[in-house]
């Protein structure tokens, strides 16, 4: 009988024993799964949210590329260029901007030179990113210009004005329109060229035609005034102007170069989707 109690006695710690193994390697067990969903989740959102810089970026190469082969159109007279330009993930369209540009003497008078904005525009849940081509600079939101506009005051023994704008517009037919602010139904990626479906593949770009339709151009004795109210993003070009010597900020948006002489031209490009163009 004692050999018995004993026995039935030693069983009860090796019983709690295993019940405890039991529980802690279960418990362990699910640690592991929700640790492992929560690095999962984590490094998911942060490859989206590098996709989704990596994008912007691209984007803004691709803008920086457009600008750096229209450059030559608007300041040495090339007659015709071409570039393209691909969605990722974008929105592609034109805005029409207006930016005034006159001299103090009045004989320049540009006060409300319709320049348009070749736009890229990234959806972010409300805090949306948009790339641009205007007046001659490539801007991004919230960042400092990645190409900057012919916009120059130079100091010397004589301070000059060389103000370069180049002004946009788009051929003559149908599926091109220039949108007064964002319009879902007047983006370029919806119809490209000839073709009668939407492009909407994230891999496909748009190829430009660039034409020199008009170019003009007034030397003048006195300061030039810059308003940029009503360009596409007021604040990227105080950025670009605070940025270079010799503009004097009057008021919100409004630079002047105090020169003795100022020059201002006024370049015309017209742009056609010749092709929509496919990668795969």
């Amino acid at each position: 009988m004692r050999r018995r109690e004993k026995s039935e006695a030693g069983s009860a710690p090796d019983t709690n024993r295993a019940v405890s193994d039991a529980i802690g390697f279960t418990l362990m067990f699910a640690i592991i799964i929700v640790g492992t969903g929560l690095i999962s989740f984590a490094g998911g959102t942060q490859l989206s949210t590098l996709s989704d810089v990596e994008e912007v970026r691209s984007a803004e190469r691709g803008m920086e590329s457009t600008a750096a082969t229209l450059h030559p159109m608007a300041t040495q007279g090339d007659r015709q260029r071409s570039f393209s330009i691909a969605f990722s993930n974008s929105n592609v369209w034109m805005n029409a901007t207006v930016l005034n540009v006159t001299t103090r003497d009045g004989s320049v008078d540009y006060s409300d030179l319709q320049v348009n904005a070749l736009q890229q525009r990234f959806d972010r849940s409300g805090d949306d990113v948009t790339v641009r081509y205007e007046a001659g600079g490539v801007f991004r939101t919230n960042a400092v210009p990645a190409f900057d506009p012919s916009f120059e005051c130079r100091s010397g023994s004589s301070e000059t004005a060389l103000v370069t704008v180049v002004n946009l517009t788009l051929a003559e037919r149908d599926g091109l329109y220039v949108s007064n602010g964002y319009n879902s139904d007047l983006r370029f990626d919806e119809l490209a060229g000839n073709s009668e479906s939407p492009v909407t593949s994230t891999d496909e770009s748009l190829t430009f035609e660039a034409r020199l339709v008009d170019s003009e151009q007034s030397l003048t004795e006195g300061s030039v005034v810059v308003n940029t109210t009503q360009t596409a993003g007021p604040e990227q070009w105080g950025m670009y102007f605070d940025d270079q010597g010799g503009w004097d900020n009057l008021t919100d948006n409004v630079y002047e170069c105090s020169a003795d002489q100022t020059l201002v031209r006024v370049v015309t490009i017209e742009l056609d989707i010749i092709e929509p163009r496919f990668s795969g």
